[in-house]
C-alpha cells in the first residue's frame, strides 16, 4: 500500500509540473452536462484560469477540498474526487449546491443569447443584478449556449460547528430559490437547486467566462426575521413549489432523463415487488427507457445502461412500508394543504393536527387513570369523589401541570362513562329480573349484576351523650311525650 501510494503521489507531481510547464491540452471531444451535450475542439493553453481575475480567485476560495471536492471531465454522471484540487479544478463540470460549498449561487439558464449585451439585459431585465461570474459554451457561430451565473458571497455560509447558524441556511437557500424563480423567464432551470448539480466550471478553458460583477456580495440583515443576501432586493420572497415546479408538482419533479427512469421505476416497484417479479420488473423499465430515450437525447445503448442500474438500486432499496404513507397521499393532512400555497399555512395544519393528536392521546390516559381508580375495593360507589392532579399525572405518566389544565376536561368525560356504564349496568339487572319474574330460562351467557349495595356513611354513628341515669330518664321523657 504504501509503495502504490508513493506511486500515485510521484505520478500526481509529475501531472502538476506538466500542467504549470506545458499547460492545459484537451484532445477534443464531447461534453455532456445533463441532457445538453457540446462539441469542444481540441486545444491547449498554458496558464491557470484563476490566474486572470480576483472573482475567478475567490471562487477557488469557495471549492472545497481535495477529498470533498467532486469534478468531471467528459460527463456530469461521472464525477469524481481522485485528483488534487490544482488538477480537478481545470475539469469542465464542477458540482455544486453541496454542504461544502456554501458560499455560491448557480444557476442554470437553458437558451441561446446573441451576445454578452443581451445575456446582461436579459438578466437584468428580471429584476436581478448582475452575476460575478458567467460560464458559457460558444457555438460555431459565435453565440452563447446554455449560460451558467454564479453569484458569490465575500463569506461564506457555515453549515457545520459551532458557528452554524439556522436562520442563515434557510435565508441561503430561499435566496437560491428566489434567484431560480425570478431568472424563469429567461429559461432558469429549477435543475440548479438540485444537491450536487453539475455546472460549466468557470475555472476551465474548455468554456467563455467573463466577470460581469467585479465585487462579491453580502449576506445582511435586511429582514426582520432572518438575513438575507442584498442581491435579493426587488426578487419574491418565500417561494413555494407550485411557483417553482407548477401546480401539483414538487422539489423532486425529473429533470434529466437519469431522474425520470428512476420515477419511472419507484412508481413500478410496487407492482413488481410484491410478486417477486423482479425480471418483470426490469423488462417494464427497460422498455420505457428506450421509449423516451430520443426525445432526451439519449443513446439507446447508454439509456438501458441506466435503466438496468436504477432498476437493481430501487429493487434493493425498496421498502413497502416506506411507500405506504406516499400512497395515502402523503399525511393525513394531505387533503387539507393541498390547495395550500403558502408554506407556513400548511406547516400551521400539521401542526395544529399533530398537538390535537396529543391532546387526545394524553386526555384519554388520564381518563383511564380515573376510571381505574374507582376499581379499588370500597370506592366503587362514591362517584363524588374524585383523584388528584398528583394521581393522575403519575398514573399516566405526564406532569402535574398537564394534569391540572386538563382536570375539568377529563373529570367531564370520566362521569360521562362511569354513568353510560351505570345506566348499562341497570338495564341489564332490569332485563335479567324480567325474564326471571316470567320463569323464562336466562342464557347462560348472560351475566346477573346484582343490585349495588346502598352508600354507607363515611362518619361514625353518634354515641349518646350522658350518664346511664340521665339517658334513661331521656328516654322515658321521650315516651311519655
Amino acid at each position: 500500500m504504501a509503495v502504490l501510494a508513493e506511486e500515485r503521489a510521484l505520478n500526481e507531481a509529475d501531472r502538476i509540473a506538466r500542467l504549470f510547464r506545458v499547460g492545459f491540452e484537451f484532445d477534443g471531444g464531447t461534453v455532456t452536462d445533463g441532457d445538453a451535450q457540446y462539441e469542444i475542439p481540441a486545444f491547449d493553453i498554458k496558464g491557470l484560469a484563476s490566474t486572470q481575475d480576483p472573482m475567478l480567485r475567490l471562487f477557488v476560495t469557495k471549492t472545497p477540498r481535495r477529498t470533498r471536492l467532486r469534478t468531471g471531465e467528459f460527463s456530469s454522471r461521472r464525477m469524481k474526487t481522485s485528483d488534487p484540487k490544482v488538477l480537478a479544478l481545470v475539469n469542465p463540470l464542477i458540482e455544486l449546491n453541496t454542504n461544502s460549498m456554501n458560499g455560491v449561487f448557480g444557476v442554470k439558464i437553458a437558451g441561446i443569447f446573441d451576445n454578452w449585451g443581451a445575456l446582461r439585459l436579459a438578466i437584468l431585465g428580471c429584476g436581478v443584478q448582475l452575476p460575478d461570474l458567467a460560464t458559457v459554451h460558444v457555438d460555431e457561430n459565435c453565440r452563447l449556449v446554455d449560460p451558467n451565473l454564479f453569484w458569490i458571497l465575500e463569506n461564506s455560509v457555515p453549515t457545520k460547528g459551532k458557528n452554524v447558524s439556522r436562520k442563515a441556511v434557510q435565508a441561503f437557500r430561499a435566496t437560491h430559490r428566489s434567484l431560480v424563480f425570478a431568472l424563469k423567464g429567461i429559461g432558469a432551470q429549477t435543475a440548479s437547486l438540485a444537491p450536487g448539480a453539475a455546472f460549466k466550471n468557470p475555472l476551465s478553458h474548455t468554456f467563455a467566462t467573463i466577470v460581469m460583477n467585479p465585487e462579491p456580495y453580502q449576506m445582511s440583515p435586511s429582514c426582520a426575521e432572518y438575513p438575507r443576501a442584498d442581491l435579493t432586493v426587488g426578487l419574491p420572497r418565500d417561494v413555494t413549489n407550485e411557483q417553482l415546479y407548477g401546480v401539483g408538482a414538487s422539489a423532486k419533479t425529473a429533470t434529466t432523463f437519469r431522474d425520470k427512469v428512476r420515477v419511472f421505476a419507484c412508481e413500478e416497484v410496487v407492482r413488481w415487488f410484491a410478486a417477486g417479479e423482479r425480471e418483470q420488473f426490469v423488462t417494464v423499465v427497460r422498455n420505457h427507457a428506450t421509449e423516451i430515450a430520443a426525445s432526451n437525447g439519449v443513446d439507446i445503448i447508454e439509456a438501458l445502461r441506466i435503466a438496468t442500474g436504477t432498476c437493481g438500486w430501487v429493487w434493493r432499496n425498496h421498502r413497502p412500508e416506506r411507500v405506504s404513507r406516499r400512497l395515502r397521499q402523503r399525511g393525513p393532512c394531505a387533503e387539507q394543504t393541498i390547495h395550500v400555497a403558502c408554506l407556513a399555512e400548511r406547516q400551521g395544519i400539521g401542526g395544529r393536527y399533530s398537538s390535537k393528536v396529543i391532546h387526545d392521546a394524553n386526555v384519554e390516559k388520564m381518563v383511564s387513570v380515573w376510571m381505574d381508580f374507582f376499581d379499588q375495593p370500597g370506592l366503587e360507589n362514591l362517584r363524588w369523589a374524585s383523584p388528584s392532579t398528583k394521581t393522575l399525572a403519575a398514573g399516566s405518566g405526564l406532569s402535574v401541570r398537564t394534569a391540572q389544565r386538563r382536570f375539568d376536561e377529563v373529570r367531564k368525560i370520566a362521569l360521562e362513562r362511569m354513568e353510560a356504564a351505570r345506566l348499562l349496568d341497570d338495564k341489564q339487572c332490569a332485563d335479567i329480573q324480567t325474564s326471571s319474574a316470567g320463569n323464562a330460562e336466562i342464557p347462560a351467557d348472560i351475566i346477573q349484576f346484582a343490585p349495588p349495595p346502598p352508600p354507607q356513611s363515611l362518619h361514625p354513628p353518634r354515641q349518646p351523650v350522658g350518664s346511664e341515669d340521665e339517658q334513661g330518664d331521656r328516654g322515658d321523657f321521650q315516651a311519655a311525650a
